[in-house]
């Protein structure tokens, strides 16, 4: 009789324990249902001098840092926190994202960006070092094509041929296409996965311009001396580290130390002139520079209101400073105390 009562009460709990068990998974499994969203939840920084390396490089005594906005992909339970919590805000993604651009594209085309900061920054940072650097290729790579194109071309196609011509440079498929006419189709042969195939795209004139609204990204791949390594993460994204990363390894080359001993902080895109171009998210930035006590804070001429507005209204005690070039930035770190 006792054995009866011992084996009735654990298959009751037993039961309950299947069913809590059930009932928990199936809440995680909803909590996690993607929804149409970005979250951003913060700002950070990240120090670059930890992720490059150079070789021969001197130990200097202050860091660079880019700074960085966190964004993770919307679920039920980061969507519902968004609600409650005041430092989540929500983005649609298609607010984020082109006309008919998917999410897997828009994250390819983030990520070809971030390769292109790093290109442009070696670049600048060798070349105003007068350190050697060389082009060994550069692959052109498809990331957006407009809704107005007529074309089989498909995003993260590389780009081999047009009109049987071999392209080392997206500024060749321009003047290509401005010995076309209007309607006139040109034949652009490309990678694709394991195959090379032939396609066909259209000529059109938009804004007095013929076009065939599909955006191409040039790939650098550089030879230089000294050698150097990245090191990242493979979470980061978009073109805004490239002011930063050119300063970290333009500093690893050469004997001088323009940090000073001081923890600097920044943000800015940059092309391969060494100009410095607007950035998002600069609030989110701020507040990481903020939280992680950065002597000063570098930011693009077209952020610079926002950013000084921010750090008055906020009262956050960080120097700012307004660049344009890269020249800028050695200018202001050189006559940095």
């Amino acid at each position: 009789m006792k054995n009866k009562i011992i084996t009735s009460i654990t298959n009751f709990f037993n039961k309950k324990t299947i069913i809590y068990t059930i009932t928990l998974a199936i809440f995680i499994t909803i909590m996690l249902i993607p929804v149409d969203y970005y979250i951003t939840i913060g700002g950070g920084i990240m120090n670059l001098d930890k992720d490059i390396k150079v070789t021969n490089e001197k130990q200097k005594k202050g860091t660079i840092n880019a700074t960085y906005v966190t964004e993770l992909k919307g679920n039920v339970i980061t969507y519902l926190l968004s609600y409650i919590i005041p430092s989540f805000e929500r983005e649609k993604i298609k607010d984020v994202t082109y006309k008919k651009e998917t999410k897997e594209n828009y994250e390819f085309r983030e990520k070809m960006y971030f390769n292109q900061s790093i290109n442009n920054a070696i670049f600048v940072a060798y070349t105003n070092s007068n350190k050697k650097i060389t082009t060994k290729s550069n692959d052109l790579y498809v990331i957006y094509i407009d809704e107005f194109a007529t074309t089989n071309l498909k995003i993260k196609d590389k780009i081999l041929e047009v009109d049987n011509i071999k392209i080392n440079d997206a500024s060749q498929i321009k003047e290509i296409i401005s010995t076309k006419n209007e309607n006139d189709y040109v034949e652009i042969k490309v990678q694709r996965k394991n195959s090379q195939i032939i396609t066909k795209t259209k000529i059109k004139v938009i804004d007095n311009e013929k076009r065939i609204g599909v955006y191409i990204l040039n790939d650098y791949n550089y030879d230089v001396e000294p050698k150097i390594i990245f090191d990242f993460s493979g979470k980061q994204s978009g073109p805004s580290g490239g002011l930063m990363l050119s300063l970290s390894i333009y500093n690893k080359l050469n004997n001088t130390d323009i940090t000073k001993g001081n923890k600097i902080c920044g943000t800015g895109t940059i092309d391969k002139e060494g100009v410095v171009g607007e950035i998002g998210g600069i609030k989110y930035k701020l507040q990481g520079a903020k939280r992680r006590k950065c002597d000063m804070f570098l930011v693009p001429k077209e952020n610079y209101d926002e950013a000084y507005k921010i750090i008055k209204d906020k009262n956050y005690k960080i120097k700012l400073y307004k660049v344009e070039t890269f020249n800028d930035a050695l200018k202001i770190l050189n006559n940095f105390l």
